[in-house]
């Protein structure tokens, strides 16, 4: 394993760690599925194929649900259309694929966290609503690979992931690696984009999460139910934007 993949699988168990005393702290039991040893990563395994698991199974209520970590130094800008201006976080098909599988094969919930270094955030988003976010912008390529892209702050419209977090200063984080992908690395000429402070990014994602309520408690008002199936995980449906 050379270097930079050495830093890499680091820098993904320690985000694991820190997720997974997130869970916990939160009030949730936790199934570790990522420190079972195999050789080989932890598998579901049946006759005629096999899954890799998710990295924990997590409990709260009655209720389990599969969480799948990953950490990342910092965001991507896409500097191009048709999403220039879009801050993202990329994984590749082929694990997006996976979490399909193991969903429909366990009939347990998928959620993807993701733990951004640099900014103490972790966003997480339900795989359910995380698809009704896939178009077909949505898949790129990137180190020859084909990558699933979600958008955290996307100008005009909602953010994919429906929850986020500030981490305190009881987390600790993992140190910084450099990223590879050259997006990371070109700097915006729009300030408002890609140069906003920790407080500027917290409100932004802030005053997101308002408007999702506010158009939420709007439309079901107008529908006089207390929940729309339609559009409760991403309040797209014609009467929404009514």
């Amino acid at each position: 394993m050379d270097s930079q993949s050495l830093n890499k699988d680091r820098l993904g168990k320690a985000g694991e760690a820190v997720v997974r005393k997130w869970l916990v702290d939160q009030g949730y039991m936790i199934l570790p599925a990522s420190l079972i040893n195999e050789g080989s990563a932890p598998m579901l395994r049946g006759k005629l194929k096999s899954i890799i698991l998710p990295d924990t199974l997590a409990w709260k209520n009655g209720v389990q649900r599969w969480v799948e970590i990953k950490t990342k130094t910092t965001h991507t800008e896409r500097l191009f259309s048709p999403d220039a201006g879009c801050l993202q976080h990329g994984l590749p098909e082929r694990h997006w694929r996976n979490y399909c599988l193991i969903q429909d094969e366990t009939k347990i919930p998928v959620s993807i966290a993701v733990l951004q270094v640099d900014r103490r955030m972790l966003f997480i988003g339900q795989l359910d609503s995380l698809k009704k976010s896939i178009r077909q912008e949505s898949f790129r390529m990137m180190d020859g690979e084909l990558h699933v892209w979600l958008n955290l702050l996307y100008p005009n419209k909602l953010s994919d992931f429906e929850d986020w977090y500030r981490l305190g200063d009881d987390y600790s984080l993992p140190d910084f690696i450099q990223p590879l992908a050259w997006r990371t690395l070109t700097q915006s000429p729009d300030p408002l984009i890609r140069q906003l402070t920790l407080d500027e990014f917290i409100d932004y994602l802030e005053q997101k999460r308002e408007k999702m309520a506010e158009e939420k408690k709007a439309h079901c008002k107008r529908q006089g139910i207390s929940n729309c199936e339609a559009c409760r995980d991403r309040y797209t449906c014609s009467e929404c934007l009514a």
